[in-house]
């Protein structure tokens, strides 16, 4: 007989994709609430669990670029020059954030490991960070000790991963095109569905019942 009466994990984020070897765990999840795609890395022993875990978030915009990168390359390495490096020589950032009112850098890189029989490293590193000029930037901190983690994977895992994530997204951005659509551009209210808003050529602005929006002037040219 079957016992239910123990709750099922769920991890907080969906994952995308996820790879286990002997000794690292890669996530790549959906936290597209926050417009990101989150990348963990989590190294662990058999027997005693995890011993580093770290994280970073990745723009949309920037996770759908990667993933291409990552499809191609092992096109590239079939040229002619056989070198993958003229064609894509890798993927950096450096970000950060507050947390528990402490500032924390981020750093992740995508590099090609040439001299691997698995080549294509992923690096994270989390630790302290210090702000940098006056526009919000945090670098890591001169001096700290950041959680660095990192793995090499073959070019069918890089590939499974991309296609993956490169579904995902397209999935994604197929399902919320209207509402991403309605909440960016000026709509009608519902009580207004029936009423006329007049469109000005000359100034690109609309009359008419509660305009929350103007439209860009049309080029007539």
């Amino acid at each position: 007989m079957t016992d239910n009466s123990k709750p099922t994990y769920k991890p907080m984020f969906y994952r995308i994709y996820r790879r286990v070897s002997a000794a690292m765990i890669i996530t790549v999840e959906d936290a597209l609430h926050l417009g990101k795609i989150r990348f963990t890395l989590t190294k662990y022993a058999k027997g005693q669990g995890a011993s580093a875990t770290v994280e970073h978030y990745v723009d949309t915009n920037r996770a759908a670029l990667l993933a291409w990168d990552l499809l191609n390359t092992p096109n590239a390495a079939n040229t002619a020059r056989g070198d993958v490096s003229l064609w894509w020589n890798g993927y950096s950032e450096f970000k950060g954030s507050r947390k528990d009112g402490e500032l924390q850098a981020r750093t992740f890189h995508v590099e090609l490991a040439t001299k691997s029989e698995n080549p294509v490293r992923i690096t994270i590193a989390n630790g302290p960070g210090e702000p940098v000029g006056t526009n919000g930037a945090i670098k890591p901190k001169t001096g700290a000790k950041a959680t660095n983690v990192s793995t090499v994977l073959p070019w069918l895992a890089v590939r499974e991963m991309a296609l993956a994530l490169l579904m995902h997204l397209q999935a994604w951005q197929t399902m919320t095109y209207y509402q991403r659509r309605d909440e960016e551009t000026w709509q009608p209210d519902q009580a207004e569905q029936g009423a006329t808003a007049t469109l000005d050529l000359e100034t690109g602005e609309i009359t008419g019942p509660n305009p929350r929006r103007a439209i860009p002037t049309q080029d007539r040219s």
